[in-house]
């Protein structure tokens, strides 16, 4: 007898869903990333609207730490609260799915998601791993703008350069 792993004894059908499980979760990467341009895209104009802000906060004293500081509390908080109006309403959206349940008549979605009605389940852990990466996105899309905000001279930006 030979030891094998579930997969390989399930034979090429278990293989397939594996690499179709692969697929969506290279592509919910390549949405996570698209959110992330998208957001840094966002700060970026948000940035080139107040340059004259920046630049007279700077001229008046403002430090470099203050405006980075001043940025990245924007963000997090319009993160923060985007977030939570997204997993609200992904929340609503899941319990009558999961209620309902979604009938699944492709013999390979019933292999996929293991059974013929759809029916998410929801828990504190997927929530809040949610929200965090959320929080981390928004951690990351303010540094390129904030780099940009702080080459802004006090001059130039007040005289509309």
């Amino acid at each position: 007898l030979k030891g094998m792993d579930w997969q390989e004894a399930a034979g090429m059908a278990a293989q397939g869903l594996a690499a179709l499980q692969l697929v969506f979760g290279a592509g919910m990467v390549v949405i996570g990333a698209g959110a992330l341009v998208v957001l840094m895209n966002g700060i970026v104009i948000a940035v080139l609207e107040r340059r004259g802000e920046i630049g007279t906060m700077r001229a008046l004293g403002a430090t470099k730490q203050f405006v980075r500081r001043l940025f990245a509390a924007e963000t997090l908080s319009v993160v923060a609260v985007a977030s939570l109006a997204g997993l609200a309403l992904g929340t609503a959206v899941s319990l009558i799915v999961a209620r309902r349940g979604i009938a699944l008549s492709n013999s390979a979605l019933v292999s996929l998601f293991g059974g013929s009605v759809l029916r998410p389940r929801l828990g504190a852990p997927s929530v809040l791993a949610h929200f965090a990466g959320a929080l981390a996105a928004g951690s990351l899309a303010w540094v390129y703008p904030v780099r940009l905000a702080l080459r802004i001279q006090p001059l130039d930006a007040m005289s509309g350069k």
